[in-house]
């Protein structure tokens, strides 16, 4: 919380318009973790991963550190105490973003990066009152997006329409809140999360 920081909520909000970030979107199966691990390993300097908060079940093999973990009842308790900038439910989970991992990014002087879901997007654009750096990633195509899908293992047949049906409205969304899309080939994730980062550069004029 900002708290063990030793910041108060309205030193977050005083410091708000000055928190750089950007908001990594697109629809189930696009490959926005990957893009996220990239942007990590290759700009490191330019950026740092905010850490989510989430209700769904740690998956096997997930690495750790990927998200903070918590029963519905904990982070009801956060959304309530107000240490979430943004929360949503994605595929039937909550998902949010702690104030104080975005202060922890940005006391580093880094741009904070975001991976939510549009309704999250649409929040953290009206909290800064205006459109930070967002991106919208794509996959190569819809069959690309589906064999993502079932070579996770863990997708029923019923589960993987439910989510590509989702994924065309979230596609739509995406551009109409105006952000960039960027194509995330099988192969290219170094090549997509160059353009995320050249895209927050011109977004920042760094």
């Amino acid at each position: 919380t900002l708290k063990s920081l030793g910041v108060t909520e309205e030193m977050f909000q005083s410091a708000l318009p000055a928190i750089k970030v950007v908001l990594i979107a697109g629809p189930t199966a696009a490959g926005k973790g990957k893009i996220v691990e990239t942007l990590l390993l290759k700009h490191s300097d330019l950026v740092d991963v905010t850490i989510s908060v989430t209700t769904r079940e740690q998956r096997e093999n997930e690495k750790a550190g990927s998200y903070f973990f918590r029963s519905p009842e904990y982070f009801q308790a956060l959304h309530e105490q107000g240490h979430l900038f943004e929360a949503a439910i994605v595929h039937g989970n909550w998902y949010g973003t702690l104030k104080s991992e975005m202060w922890r990014v940005y006391s580093q002087g880094k741009i904070a990066s975001l991976e939510i879901d549009m309704n999250g997007v649409e929040q953290a654009q009206e909290k800064y009152g205006g459109k930070p750096a967002g991106v919208l990633i794509l996959p190569p195509s819809h069959a690309e997006q589906m064999r993502r899908l079932l070579s996770r293992g863990r997708n029923k047949d019923r589960d993987t329409v439910m989510r590509l049906g989702i994924s065309y409205d979230e596609v739509i969304q995406g551009l109409v809140l105006g952000l960039k899309p960027i194509i995330n080939h099988t192969d290219g994730h170094e090549q997509a999360a160059q353009e995320v980062a050249d895209h927050i550069r011109a977004k920042y004029n760094m």
